[in-house]
């Protein structure tokens, strides 16, 4: 919780204006809205995320991301009238402290709300669905929800870097997918290692072995959405043959590891770098490793100052947004 000092005259200047915001809060609970029509029918099928699927969200832009597409039902609010009407709603909703203009038939402390204010209300909330990352976490910084150093500040100011034919037919050869995990159980024959059943969108679940033994808890990889490069060759591995691999941030030291998180996405759904959603066919997985195109690609992902995923600055997502590691920030992806 951020703390900020306040001075006395402040106070004395917003005490007026907080007991004028409050009583207008109890007109509105008086408003009897049992007759408004809803502005948008509300969803049959209830909640829109499952509630054993949990997702996690690096930043404020991430959740805003999801707000057309995981809207829920709502009523329209009637404008509230500041006329006589207003003044018996009030009364109705034991306003107490206030004083009554009688001859303007109104709450003293009670501000108008007039259509502009309306307007600017919906536009400030349209600015705010529609703000970058790097705008999001300036106004957080402005409103004190957490304080951000000089390398994410850059991270977040940071132009992504325009990429080469090679580059983008190299991002486009990989067949990076969501996948959530099914199952997980240490490696028999080795301690560092996990071997999970994934789905990723296939007839069947791949097994996947991975090194996060060490860094990650097996109750915590249960159930979890995942990333996992789909078209590297089957890898044996201490006895078990991996298909694929699951995408990790790690710091430089290698002491911190996480598996990166993708957005709330259907098992399966194919993730990209940068503006185009549009693909071409990844690559089969003999001439993938035989071009080493991941060995190519591999040492510049990172993630940025928001803890964004991405490929020199073009970001690592899906249609539902990007995909980001919980904690770390400048860390290495592979």
């Amino acid at each position: 919780m951020a703390q900020i000092q306040v001075t006395e005259q402040e106070v004395a200047d917003w005490e007026p204006k907080i007991a004028g915001i409050v009583d207008w809060f109890g007109q509105l609970q008086a408003v009897d809205v049992s007759g408004v029509p809803p502005a948008v029918h509300a969803r049959d099928e209830g909640n829109v995320l499952r509630p054993d699927e949990p997702a996690t969200y690096g930043n404020r832009a991430a959740i805003m991301q999801q707000v057309p597409e995981q809207q829920g039902g709502f009523v329209r609010v009637p404008k509230i009238s500041t006329g006589a009407d207003s003044a018996a709603a009030s009364s109705a909703a034991g306003s107490a402290g206030s004083s009554m203009d009688a001859g303007a038939g109104r709450m003293a402390t009670t501000p108008q709300v007039s259509d502009e204010v309306l307007a600017a209300v919906e536009d400030s909330l349209k600015e705010l669905t529609n703000m970058s990352l790097a705008e999001s976490y300036a106004l957080d910084m402005e409103q004190g929800i957490r304080v951000l150093t000089e390398e994410e500040v850059a991270a977040l100011a940071a132009v992504p870097e325009p990429l080469s034919e090679e580059e983008v037919a190299a991002l486009q050869a990989l067949d990076v997918r969501v996948g959530r995990i099914i199952s997980c159980e240490p490696h028999p024959d080795a301690d560092s290692l996990y071997v999970e059943k994934i789905d990723v969108g296939e007839a069947e679940p791949r097994t996947i072995v991975s090194g996060l033994r060490k860094y990650v808890s097996l109750e915590a990889m249960l159930g979890r959405p995942v990333v996992v490069l789909c078209n590297l060759k089957p890898r044996n591995m201490r006895g078990i043959k991996s298909n694929g691999m699951l995408l990790a941030a790690s710091n430089e030291e290698h002491t911190e590891v996480e598996p990166l998180w993708p957005p709330s996405s259907a098992p399966g759904t194919r993730v990209w770098f940068g503006d185009k959603a549009e693909q071409a066919k990844p690559m089969e997985p003999n001439p993938l490793q035989k071009k080493k195109v991941w060995e190519g690609v591999q040492p510049l992902l990172r993630t940025d100052g928001a803890h964004v995923a991405n490929f020199k600055g073009n970001v690592m997502q899906t249609a539902e947004g990007p995909v980001t590691a919980s904690t770390l920030a400048g860390a290495r992806i592979g």
